[in-house]
């Protein structure tokens, strides 16, 4: 090889690595100026009220705006009750409003909804006529329905976080979602769970003491009306 070759290699080589990165600096500047995309945020505030119907519209409005399915859909919805968050199993006189509030507000948006507490006859007795019952006897085994309304309650700081959600009764998928705070100081006496106060020794002292009196039982041992 000439030195004329040589040198003519070693110039094309250089030309090349030259190319290279004015190429890659170019890349490099492209991606500087194209501007850096955010990712989107959703951002919902949990709205809270001071009066207790406010809070059951806002959170149906919310069922019905977040809700997945057709409206042709929407059927055959059984509402339960809302249920402390930390007792599963147990409900209150609040979450007992909750729920029968939403029979209507549900409702009056769409909804079928679906009343299983009915016991296929009607009820009387000197109270009054009764048709809905909570005696597992008086029901049927199994209802038709499709989803199911649920709810949580839960002290939040000065108020009471409520949570609702459609759920699909199969495959327990959540097709409708809503939440809002009940701005009411959380006491015992809503929750129902209350213990029972103690008396102090002052209290104790004025209780009254019960006494049993007793008399006793005897025979003279004459049984005739005239005796000696």
């Amino acid at each position: 090889m000439n030195v004329i070759s040589f040198k003519s290699i070693i110039l094309f080589m250089m030309a090349f690595i030259l190319s290279a990165c004015g190429n890659a600096t170019k890349i490099q500047e492209q991606e500087i100026q194209q501007p850096i995309q955010e990712k989107v945020v959703i951002k919902q505030e949990v709205r809270a009220y001071d009066n207790l119907d406010a809070l059951i519209i806002d959170m149906a409005n919310q069922l019905q705006q977040n809700s997945k399915l057709d409206k042709g859909l929407l059927n055959e919805l059984a509402i339960t009750a809302f249920v402390d968050l930390h007792q599963l199993n147990k409900s209150t006189k609040l979450g007992r409003v909750l729920s029968e509030s939403m029979y209507n507000e549900l409702f009056v948006r769409g909804f079928d909804v679906y009343e299983f507490r009915g016991q296929k006859a009607i009820n009387v007795n000197a109270t009054g006529e009764f048709f809905i019952t909570r005696d597992i006897n008086k029901l049927p085994k199994e209802v038709k329905n499709s989803y199911v309304l649920v709810g949580t309650y839960s002290a939040f700081g000065n108020g009471i976080l409520v949570n609702a959600r459609v759920v699909d009764n199969v495959d327990g998928k959540v097709l409708s979602s809503a939440r809002g705070i009940y701005n009411i100081l959380p006491t015992c006496e809503l929750f129902e769970n209350c213990k029972p106060k103690a008396l102090n020794p002052v209290q104790k002292k004025l209780e009254p003491k019960l006494v049993t009196k007793t008399i006793k039982l005897t025979t003279d041992n004459c049984s005739k009306e005239v005796c000696p």
